[in-house]
């Protein structure tokens, strides 16, 4: 039996970095600044750099590297992306029978830049990743404890209620990462399909949308999602830390300081890093911990799969302060 099979997209990310890219001052970003460039100029860039990407490989890469029997479902074109992004799955020793390679479709693909000190700008295509045959692959599903199923988007967010409804009738549990895609699902809708899940993670920002209540009113706003939703609730908040709410207590920690190169999978490696934790049926502290250093680890290094924690390495632990609820 697998331990965790992980739904979500796959991609090819080029990183462009710059340190010289124009900024306009008062844009309307959440920094208050935007990339900008003259139409028809060409720009000099000082590095570039090809990983694979996507929500669902991913946290593939974390559950593998503690060492849980884990498989990605998804889909990728039939571009050489596509065999490149298979090719890496099979060298960390996973299975491929649940990735569908569509003819005539692109793999997902995303352009970041960013500049030294600043925030990054992501560009992104979807294509393959939205174009899964959910209905076959969930027939062919061997037996799994778990499904971790990352953000959903586009002509994909249909797929969540039907993953998620299979998982309830085969005694499945299930984590979920919701996407800004997902959180435009009916209220009413969406909360249904909540109540069958195990682990919901969201950051600040969705979990602003999912409880409609400002995410400067942290304590309003976690309390909303906590008193409707039964199962453990994460949310992350960048370089103030994490909150997390369990059937007994909530969490509160801070985050492992660490060096920042890339912020691309931060996300990702605490999610699943948190739920491989779970998995190896450690506790809600320990699972906390641990998606911290991970998530700390893996902005150390450029891509979204590098620097994750192997199994049985040791790591910095952050405090962590427990409230009985």
């Amino acid at each position: 039996m697998l331990d965790v099979v992980t739904f979500g997209s796959a991609s090819w990310d080029i990183f462009v970095r710059d340190d010289e890219f124009r900024f306009r001052e008062e844009g309307s970003s959440p920094t208050g600044e935007e990339i900008c460039s003259p139409l028809g100029s060409k720009i000099e860039i000082d590095e570039v750099r090809f990983f694979t990407g996507g929500g669902g490989t991913n946290a593939l890469a974390t559950f593998l590297a503690q060492g849980l029997k884990a498989i990605y479902c998804g889909s990728v074109g039939s571009d050489p992306i596509g065999e490149v992004v298979v090719n890496e799955i099979k060298k960390m020793r996973s299975d491929i029978s649940l990735i569908y390679r569509i003819k005539d479709r692109v793999t997902n693909f995303s352009v970041i830049m960013s500049a030294a000190g600043k925030d990054r700008t992501v560009l992104a295509y979807r294509d393959a990743a939205e174009h899964l045959p959910i209905k076959k692959l969930l027939k062919e599903m061997p037996q799994t404890k778990w499904f971790y199923i990352a953000p959903l988007s586009g002509k994909a967010v249909p797929f969540f209620e039907e993953i998620v409804d299979f998982a309830k009738k085969k005694g499945v549990k299930v984590a979920v990462n919701l996407g800004k895609d997902q959180l435009k699902i009916p209220s009413k809708k969406l909360n249904e399909i909540l109540s069958k899940t195990d682990i919901l993670i969201l950051n600040e920002e969705e979990s602003s949308i999912l409880s409609g209540v400002d995410y400067m009113k942290e304590e309003k706003l976690f309390k909303k999602i906590t008193d409707n939703y039964l199962g453990t609730f994460v949310m992350t908040k960048g370089p103030d830390g994490s909150i997390v709410s369990d059937k007994d207590f909530i969490y509160k920690a801070g985050i492992v300081e660490s060096k920042v190169v890339d912020r691309t999978g931060a996300g990702d490696s605490y999610g699943a890093g948190f739920v491989s934790s779970i998995i190896s049926e450690k506790t809600t502290q320990e699972a906390i911990q641990f998606a911290t250093a991970n998530s700390a680890r893996c902005l150390r290094e450029w891509g979204a799969k590098n620097g994750l924690i192997k199994k049985g390495e040791k790591y910095k632990k952050v405090k962590v302060e427990i409230i009985r609820r």
